[in-house]
This record gives structure tokens, C-alpha cells and sequence, in this order.
């Protein structure tokens, strides 16, 4: 479900380019992105009476901050976060690999189709013949290891 979710707004809200801009598509779904001033988080995702906002740590490298936005977001269009149950914060580690919760996971699922639509990645290996590792992650603007377990879990690589 969290991949044919993030299928679905890309499939409104992205305009084709890459690196994918998750913080633009949040915006053009209505969602502030704003700056979190609590350190200890990496980011929030929250539902107030002034709308829905995502807020990451600006100091977290580009990638991470990235990925954060586009998990928050994952969290608000998964429906984690809910007028009822207005606030998710997550530490950062939430997003170690070591720790597995359910909402977690499915937002990490989420992001992952976001920033790597697995047809932009298809396009990119096939058509432009795009195989190396780091050339990927920097297309996508992600990390290496996000690379890597997206081409594994899409079936590029065992």
C-alpha cells in the first residue's frame, strides 16, 4: 500500500524531474515544510487547526533531510497522522534499520518510491544505461545505502 500511495502523488503532484523535489510536493498538496527547532528529532509530521505541517532538522545532511520530508510526508498520506491523533515526531532512530515499527516501516516504503520512482529507475538503467551505484544516488539525490536497498528490493541487484 505505502508504494501505491506514493505512486498515486507522484503521479499528481511530481513534475518529472529528478533529483524528486518532496518538499515541493508537499507544498502542492497543501502541507507546510518548515524548519524544526527541537535538534533531537529528524522530523514531525502534524495535523493543527492551521493544516497539516512537516518539519525536519536543518542540520541533518541533505539527503537525510530529503528522506525525512519525503517519510513525513509518508506518514501524513498513509494516515498516520490524523486530526485525532495529531503528531508524529521521529527521532532519528526511527529511521535506523535495526528498529522495525509498523508505521515506520510503511513510511520508509513510501519514501523510498518517492525520491526513486521505480519508473524513473527503470529508465535510467535500461534506456540511459545508468548502472552505477553512486551516478544513481547522485540522479536521485539520496544516499548510497538508500540506492542500495532500493535496487535490491526492486529486484536490480541481489
Amino acid at each position: 500500500m505505502p508504494h501505491s500511495v506514493a505512486r498515486e502523488l507522484i503521479d499528481r503532484y511530481w513534475d518529472y524531474s529528478l533529483p524528486v523535489n518532496p518538499a515541493r510536493i508537499a507544498e502542492r498538496m497543501g502541507i507546510q515544510v518548515v524548519t524544526e527547532s527541537d535538534s533531537s528529532i529528524s522530523g514531525k509530521a502534524e495535523i493543527t487547526p492551521d493544516g497539516a505541517f512537516i518539519s525536519f532538522n536543518p542540520n541533518d545532511a541533505e539527503v537525510r533531510r530529503r528522506f525525512t520530508l519525503a517519510h513525513e510526508l509518508g506518514h501524513l498520506a498513509l494516515n498516520h497522522v490524523t486530526p485525532s491523533s495529531p503528531c508524529l515526531r521521529d527521532p532519528s532512530q526511527n529511521f535506523s534499520l535495526s528498529n522495525y515499527d509498523a508505521k515506520e516501516s510503511e513510511a520508509n516504503r513510501f519514501a523510498a518510491e518517492l525520491l526513486m520512482p521505480a519508473k524513473a529507475i527503470e529508465i535510467l538503467i535500461e534506456k540511459r544505461d545508468i548502472t552505477d551505484f553512486s551516478e544513481l544516488a547522485r540522479q536521485f539525490n539520496v544516499s548510497l545505502l538508500a540506492m542500495e536497498y532500493r535496487l535490491k528490493n526492486l529486484g536490480w541487484i541481489r
